[in-house]
Parts: structure tokens; sequence; C-alpha cells
């Protein structure tokens, strides 16, 4: 019995370099992930805007694929079911730790132009090396926690008086 989840982000070497135009869907050109400069897809792709500066982070080829490995994602006697659909496991992606470091040690820079269009090269190494610990198990949504309830806004309850008619 396997208490834990190991899975890949990206595509095997032998699928990376195959004819996009004519696969089919996830691995389709359609999907936007592949890179026709580059011969193979894109394995992850951030995009967004950082105090003004348009970020994408684009990060692929075969060196560059991601084994993420999850260990204890079950407390101990309890059983994760498998059914006909699949089993769907919540993950959290931590991008303070995915942006944790730069390269050669210094602190992710958004400011500087090799953070802000990332393909490949000493940061697109470094994103790999971070992205491996980036990943951890969500907590399901039937798991998660109401809030306390000194922690809740308070609410002023209908009064049970009757109301005065003038």
């Amino acid at each position: 019995m396997s208490t834990g989840l190991r899975f890949d982000v990206g595509v095997p070497r032998e699928l990376n370099h195959l004819d996009a135009t004519t696969a089919k869907a996830p691995l389709s050109i359609e999907e936007g992930m592949y890179w026709a400069w580059n011969s193979g897809y894109i394995f992850f792709s951030l995009h967004g805007d950082v105090g003004g500066t348009k970020v994408a982070n684009h990060i692929g080829g075969d060196n560059h694929r991601v084994t993420v490995n999850l260990a204890d994602l079950q407390k101990p006697g309890t059983a994760l079911t498998v059914g006909t659909d699949g089993l769907n496991v919540p993950l959290n992606l931590d991008l303070q730790k995915l942006y944790a470091a730069g390269t050669g040690g210094e602190a992710w820079d958004f400011s500087k132009p090799q953070y802000q269009q990332v393909h490949f090269g000493a940061v697109a190494d470094q994103f790999f090396a971070n992205a491996a610990g980036a990943f951890s198990r969500a907590p399901a949504p039937e798991a998660v926690a109401a809030p306390a309830p000194s922690a809740l806004p308070q609410v002023a309850t209908p009064s049970t008086q009757p109301m005065m008619r003038h």
C-alpha cells in the first residue's frame, strides 16, 4: 500500500519531440504549450504582473522535467479510495518557494530582465530546482476546518421582542 504521491511536471522525452501538429489533446498544438522555435513542450507556464512588470516564465526541455514526490498523504489507518472516475488530490503550489532563490543564491528579482522572461539557461535551471519543493497537498474541501466562533464577525441577531407600531 502506498501512502504517497509521485508525479512529473513535464512530458516524457519520447513524447516531447513528436509532431505537435498531428498530436491529440493535451499534446496538440492548439493547447498552446508547444514551442515551435525550441522543438518540445512547455512544462510550466506562469504569467503575471509584478509591480507593473509583465512576467512570463516558460520552462521546458528534456532536462527540466520536474519529479514531485509527496510522501505521507494519508493519516495512519485512513485509506484513499480510488473510484471509477479516479482520485482527486488537491495540491498547493507555493509561489514563495517556487521563487525563493534565483541564480547563484541571489533573490529572485522581477525587476531584472533575466527574471522577467524565462525560457532556458541558469534562471530556468534554478526555477526547475525550486519547483520540486514548491508543491504540497492541499486539504480536501470537506477537510477544511470551520473558523473558530471567536474568529467570525459578530452579527446582530433578530430580536424576539414584538415590534411596536406607532
